[in-house]
């Protein structure tokens, strides 16, 4: 009876060594590619820009105000792709070098990471 105890605590053990095996190498790659993670968030954005957000956008009042911008980081760039609120009021094109650059109202750091 006490050998079949111990086979499922050094079982149990060896899956939670694992499970912690498993998260230190995630953790370990994210934090080894976070360039390259942000860099692929930041290029894959492509919104799409209608007229009418252009309208409602060149209404608001943005803010030009450069010493509250903070460097891009993984954490800034990851926020602002998920909330999606970007106030472009203008895009520039150059189909040449498929270049879309979008004109945006303010410098905010999400605005700043997509556009």
């Amino acid at each position: 009876m006490a050998k079949k105890q111990r086979q499922k605590g050094s079982t149990f053990g060896k899956w939670i060594r694992g499970i912690l095996f498993g998260l230190l190498v995630v953790v370990s790659l994210v934090l080894i590619f976070n360039g390259p993670i942000t860099n692929w968030l930041v290029k894959s954005y492509r919104p799409t820009i209608t007229r009418s957000d252009v309208k409602k956008n060149e209404q608001t009042k943005g803010s030009y105000d450069f010493r509250s911008v903070n460097s891009l980081d993984l954490k800034t760039a990851a926020q602002a792709r998920m909330n999606h609120k970007i106030k472009a009021i203008g895009l520039v094109a150059i189909p040449a070098i498929k270049l879309n650059l979008q004109i945006v109202n303010g410098v905010s750091d999400a605005d700043l990471a997509l556009a």
